[in-house]
């Protein structure tokens, strides 16, 4: 009889991820930006392929069908974007847009990266220990943990307070030193992700409902010993990292940020700004820097870009009021399954290190199975990008029922058109042929299957557009005539070779996400495009949320449990022969399976 708290199984129904990656394998070639002789304007036409949202966030209002006791619990209701009475896609929009793609099939760096701090839940327990401070620094002490029943704390016992796994309730435990001082290599870094993680934590519901029990900190107080779990994971050369945490089974903060995995890929912004990539090169950049960081450079510059992009105005316009839309995700990317690329030999990985065994390890009364981990370079899969649903209907982007995760708003009709020029100042003939195809995307016919996304609501079906170019008018300076030279230039002439290397997987990738049809066989036989879909059959409010899928994946692995976690699927590549993934379900209580 299979057991309903272990078992997961794949059922018929299969699901394409809303977004996939291009990758990003090369070096970033950074050269000292030059200017050209060309200055003019690119008029273009956008074409509304799917509806389109543009969300005017300033002039939003409540619901009246809706009340909420305040202004986070209220459903909004937001018209298209308008200048005045003019429904507009904003310049900067459009050349945000424009730039990530140019992005991509030139090869440039990352230039939007807030290199967040990276940090993910362990399925695994950690180890209870004691942490000092002296006038050498940090101390880290292996503890015994034992139930509090009670007694009076004395000499070397410390209390310890948290709240159970699922929040009912508070845990008090007593932790004493039970061996000599851990050897471990960056202790004073990994006090300040653990406060870095405590942040964290500070936005769950349950550590606010219960702060004030709760035992947490760490304080350079010296001689002072706080309770705290750690776990060691060995490098290559020797040294022995430890991460901290405040809870037993939790989240640790990884010492590599994003910038730390980009490479070459790091965004021009926090470079010297003397080499610039392609991209920063013809769009313009600015120097990172934030004083309150550690992270920015010596020195501010700025690099002003050649192109200026006009408000995209209606050609004609039509508009639904108000579609309820469904409820979107925000990013997960800890999800590693599919941000990042699986390391070699590894059943589970973190952004930086991969387990690749697990050995029976004796903990309390518990057999466990402890993992064996080892630290690695993690890539990541690359640029996200939304995929188009060539057969969208309005049921698989709007909702039945308002509340305030939706939202109401209204949509541009399919059929649409705008318009809007690019002017540039002092370009080379080449980043004149590479901006111009990637307006076009190769393609320059309103009928083309290749197509951007725009706007809001993009994993729904939303925003896919397709963008031609109509007129190209340059102006150059003839050195022997010493003269200005005024030139109309046929976009299609552009069109007939590929100015970026077409041979990479990274080209390639692209192609494939920009075009409105990859999906559709898969969808012809079946599939969805959707976020993960799983139900662990408790027929709760969460039992069909989208990360059941990824408990599900992480148990079904080779030798996975729920604590012991070996990945089954990762995100297949756009380019992949199947694009698909298997939706899992939990097997139902006393059902039997074969």
């Amino acid at each position: 009889m299979a057991s309903p708290d272990k078992n997961w199984y794949e059922t018929g129904k299969r699901f394409i991820n809303p977004y996939n990656f291009v990758s990003q394998t090369d070096e970033v070639d950074r050269d000292i930006p030059e200017k050209g002789n060309l200055t003019g304007k690119i008029n273009c036409t956008i074409t509304v392929k799917t509806p389109l949202c543009i969300p005017d966030a300033e002039k939003k209002f409540p619901d009246t069908d809706f009340i909420g006791t305040n202004e986070y619990n209220r459903h909004y209701v937001y018209d298209f974007y308008r200048v005045g009475d003019v429904p507009t896609i904003t310049g900067s929009r459009l050349k945000g847009v424009i730039r990530s793609y140019y992005e991509a099939l030139s090869n440039s760096c990352f230039s939007v990266n807030n290199n967040n701090i990276m940090s993910a839940r362990h399925s695994f327990p950690r180890n209870a220990g004691l942490i000092k401070y002296d006038e050498n620094g940090w101390h880290l002490y292996p503890a015994v943990k034992k139930p509090f029943k009670g007694y009076a704390f004395g000499e070397g016992k410390y209390k310890r307070t948290w709240y159970e796994i699922h929040g009912k309730s508070l845990k008090t435990s007593v932790f004493s030193v039970a061996g000599d001082e851990i050897d471990c290599d960056n202790l004073d870094y990994a006090v300040e992700d653990y406060n870095k993680n405590l942040k964290i934590y500070e936005e769950g519901f349950y550590f606010k409902k219960y702060k004030e029990q709760l035992t947490y900190e760490i304080t350079p107080t010296e001689n002072k010993m706080f309770p705290v779990f750690y776990e060691i994971i060995s490098s290559d050369t020797g040294d022995n990292l430890v991460y901290l945490s405040p809870s037993q089974i939790g989240r640790s903060v990884f010492l590599h940020k994003i910038d730390d995995i980009l490479g070459s890929h790091i965004s021009c912004s926090k470079t010297e700004g003397d080499f610039l990539c392609k991209a920063c090169s013809l769009f313009g950049i600015s120097s990172f820097y934030d004083r309150s960081s550690s992270q920015h450079n010596e020195k501010k510059w700025n690099k002003a870009g050649y192109l200026r992009f006009s408000d995209a105005v209606p050609i004609n316009f039509s508009s639904e009021k108000y579609v309820t839309l469904k409820e979107l995700s925000v990013p997960k990317t800890t999800s590693v399954e599919f941000y990042t690329q699986r390391p070699e030999n590894a059943l589970a990985w973190t952004y930086e290190s991969k387990t690749t065994a697990y050995t029976k390890k004796k903990q309390g009364r518990i057999t466990v199975h402890a993992p064996e981990k080892t630290l690695c370079k993690v890539n990541l899969k690359g640029r996200k990008f939304y995929l188009h649903n060539p057969m969208l209907k309005k049921e698989d982007y709007s909702a039945e029922e308002k509340t305030k995760r939706n939202c109401s708003a209204e949509l541009c009709k399919e059929g649409s058109k705008f318009s809007f020029n690019i002017y540039f100042e002092n370009i080379k003939e080449s980043q004149l042929r590479e901006l111009v195809w990637t307006l076009a995307l190769g393609e320059n016919s309103e009928n083309s299957d290749r197509m951007f996304k725009l706007g809001y609501a993009k994993p729904l079906g939303l925003g896919s557009v397709k963008i031609t170019v109509n007129s190209i008018q340059a102006r150059f300076f003839d050195g022997e005539s010493s003269e200005y030279i005024l030139k109309n230039i046929n976009p299609d002439e552009y069109m007939k070779n590929i100015p970026f290397d077409s041979d990479t997987d990274y080209f390639k990738q692209l192609m494939a996400v920009v075009n409105f049809r990859t999906t559709e066989k898969f969808m012809q036989n079946g599939a969805v495009i959707s976020y993960p879909i799983a139900d662990d059959g408790r027929g709760s409010k969460n039992s069909k949320a989208h990360h059941q899928w990824f408990i599900a994946n992480r148990a079904s692995g080779t030798g996975g449990t729920l604590m012991a976690w070996s990945l089954k699927y990762s995100l297949p590549e756009i380019t992949d022969e199947d694009i698909t993934l298997p939706a899992f379900e939990k097997a139902p209580q006393y059902k039997k399976f074969r």
